[in-house]
């Protein structure tokens, strides 16, 4: 019997998957003994690879996101609604530590973005974060701002005149010079009060002033608190009508008439654009008589008819002086 043996110079080898052992082709030729025949054609052994591909893993954070406004942190904000822009990664999206609010940004190279927040009032350091779309987080960009946007309680002034207001309602008043007064303002922070004096601006401190008034005209004063950061309350106006003779005589019927030589009246007129009080007026004669105390009102551009009433007389409709107008006043003349 003849038998192959394998040749000392050609050593098993390993690949680099450990798992295979591959031997060396067979180059010998079977031997024509025994057995006899046999292919010839050498056998090469087959090798596989087990080479694995790794895709790489970004674990690389983004920079801290730029903040480009506002530009300045070191003033009071007077609202609460602040809105932040600025640059970072294309693509990332921004965070803070003060809102569950986001935004991306811009993909494109230039990364903007913008973001509005909202805060309370005071102090608030606020951190903003960029991440990646492989969930890297970049360190924070901190920033520190004051919010104050509590305006004054506004002010309420008063024209002192207007308490003894000739009209049913609102301030008229038969006087061209008025006292405003008004109290301090109790913000901790009040700088100072904006004044429109009848149209014309300024600002105090004060808390009175004197005004001078045109007749026949309309005034007003405005009031409104300003504090130190700013913040302005709402504004305050008050009006007084000016009229130095609010009512007039119209017309006066003194003599009598064919009928009767009592047969007086005096009817009066409204200047004004108020309904005039009349209690606390009284029409009167240099010599004492007539001296008549009103009573009523009269309207806004309207009349009032006094009539004599003489001793014994009942019945305005049939004895007074004019009968087909019912007197607003029918009294005696003295």
């Amino acid at each position: 019997l003849h038998q192959e043996k394998l040749s000392d110079s050609s050593p098993i080898t390993k690949t680099e998957d450990k798992s295979k052992i591959v031997l060396p082709p067979d180059t010998s030729s079977p031997s024509s003994g025994f057995g006899g025949g046999g292919d010839s054609t050498p056998q090469t052994a087959q090798t596989t690879s087990s080479a694995n591909a790794q895709t790489a893993t970004d674990t690389t954070p983004p920079s801290a996101p730029a903040i480009t406004a506002p530009a300045d942190f070191l003033r009071t904000f007077t609202s609460q609604s602040i809105i932040f822009s600025g640059i970072a990664e294309a693509g990332s999206i921004i965070s803070t530590n003060a809102s569950l609010a986001t935004t991306t940004a811009n993909q494109s190279q230039s990364g903007e973005w913008s973001l509005t927040l909202a805060f309370n009032q005071g102090t608030t350091t606020v951190q903003f974060f960029a991440t990646d779309s492989a969930g890297n987080i970049s360190a924070a960009t901190s920033t520190t701002l004051f919010v104050d946007s509590l305006a004054p309680q506004a002010p309420a002034p008063a024209i002192a005149e207007c308490a003894s207001t000739l009209a049913t309602s609102g301030c008229l008043v038969a006087t061209t010079t008025l006292s405003i007064l008004w109290a301090a303002s109790e913000a901790a922070d009040f700088n100072y009060f904006i004044v429109n004096n009848n149209g014309t601006v300024g600002t105090t401190t004060a808390t009175s002033t004197t005004a001078s008034a045109a007749n026949n005209t309309t005034y007003s004063f405005g009031l409104a608190a300003i504090d130190k950061s700013g913040n302005a309350s709402a504004t305050t106006t008050v009006t007084a009508e000016i009229n130095t003779s609010p009512v007039v005589i119209n017309e006066v019927a003194w003599g009598g008439t064919n009928a009767s030589a009592t047969d007086e009246w005096v009817e009066l007129y409204n200047k004004t654009a108020s309904a005039v009080n009349l209690s606390g007026f009284t029409l009167y004669a240099a010599d004492g008589a007539p001296y008549i105390p009103l009573s009523g009102s009269i309207p806004a551009g309207g009349y009032y008819l006094i009539e004599r009433k003489n001793t014994g007389e009942t019945d305005e409709a049939t004895q007074s002086p004019v009968k087909d107008i019912t007197a607003d006043l029918w009294t005696s003349f003295g």
